[in-house]
């Protein structure tokens, strides 16, 4: 799904009353993003002995390879050994934490000011049934920080307020974090839904047969491709946005994982930033590839940010390069605009804590 698709159907969703049924499946999760826009993945739980396994993003500035060391394509390739020695997931369920968060600018001409949203979710993924079940709960809608407040309260303290678009405008709702809710769960069966995103949607099934060689994965992957969908990205561009979710949270194999770092390695335009903190704060190696949007000359920085001493992945971000005169407009050069963090990820033998296995209902069934 292009930047301009996944905007659009972002400003309607923020302009909407918060309720779970009604957050849009668009997105780059898995699945069921309720928000963001630019990010469209599976950071490896370490399989041990017990019945549930974690991993942890790492907060060592000190571990990874420096961006002095090496360039882009070594990075990746280190990463590719790591990533191909970690053990297969041990636990039925497949669980995911992830937030995902999204600035967007105010449109004024004076006194400008930007504001944030973005949602919080966990999934648990039945990897024997390829059930699923998903809550979330939204992260409101405010000004960014007390700059944005003060232009805000300046601007009357306005609950609906027009921003800048792709498309031009759109009205949204100003909201206050509300934890209870998005509580609601959203079940999911193999029968129904096509969850995961990798440039197209695919079953659990077809994610759990993805080629672990790396020529096959790209033209497994590009499948997907489409010229008029792309949006004037090139294939390099694109499976770089495609594949993305193969390195953060989606539940396949090690080989898999391994394989989409090396894909990765040989595209073209991609660049190391070494080591950043991500929008969590977090240290991390990113890996990068700039993007015009717009026709006004935009551009942006998309990043894959992971951790090189494991593999495992940590966010994925939209970096404000040069703003264009839509969807970037206001933001100066080096804002994270949008981005993807993955806050944990298990492979466990536990299902979801409000709904064991055999008591959750099938798509449709009140609930």
């Amino acid at each position: 799904m292009d930047e301009t698709t996944r905007s659009t159907e972002l400003a309607h969703a923020m302009a909407q009353p918060r309720r779970h049924e009604s957050l849009p499946r668009v997105a780059w999760r898995s699945t069921r993003s309720s928000w963001c826009l630019g990010l469209v993945g599976a950071a490896a739980a370490a399989a041990l002995v017990v019945a549930t396994t974690a991993t942890h993003p790492s907060g060592d500035p000190d571990a990874g390879v420096s961006a002095g060391a090496s360039d882009a394509s070594r990075i990746l390739l280190a990463a590719a050994e790591q990533a191909s020695q970690r053990p297969d997931l041990s636990g039925r369920y497949w669980k995911v934490e992830t937030l995902e968060r999204d600035l967007t600018a105010a449109a004024m001409e004076k006194s400008p000011y930007t504001i944030k949203g973005g949602s919080r979710t966990t999934e648990w993924t039945d990897t024997e049934t390829g059930r699923s079940f998903f809550t979330a709960y939204d992260l409101g809608l405010t000004p960014t920080g007390p700059s944005d407040v003060a232009a805000w309260k300046r601007a009357g303290s306005p609950r609906r307020i027009t921003i800048w678009a792709p498309f031009g405008k759109a009205d949204v709702q100003m909201r206050a974090p509300d934890p209870d809710t998005n509580r609601s769960p959203d079940i999911t069966t193999p029968e129904d839904d096509k969850p995961y995103l990798i440039g197209r949607a695919v079953s659990l099934k077809e994610l759990q047969s993805l080629p672990s060689d790396p020529q096959r994965l790209k033209a497994e992957l590009l499948k997907g491709f489409d010229r008029a969908g792309a949006q004037g990205r090139s294939r390099d561009e694109w499976l770089f946005s495609a594949s993305q979710r193969l390195i953060l949270d989606l539940p396949v194999t090690p080989e898999v994982r391994a394989a989409t770092f090396r894909m990765l390695s040989g595209l073209k335009g991609l660049t190391t930033i070494g080591r950043v903190k991500d929008a969590q704060g977090r240290w991390g190696t990113a890996v990068a590839l700039r993007r015009t949007i717009g026709k006004d000359g935009g551009l942006v920085e998309d990043r894959l940010v992971f951790d090189a001493s494991t593999s495992a992945g940590l966010a994925w971000e939209s970096v404000v390069v040069k703003a264009d005169g839509k969807w970037t407009k206001g933001f100066t050069p080096g804002t994270i605009k949008n981005s993807l963090a993955v806050v944990r990820t298990d492979s466990t033998d536990e299902g979801p804590e409000k709904w064991p296995t055999e008591e959750l209902p099938s798509v449709g069934a009140e609930r």
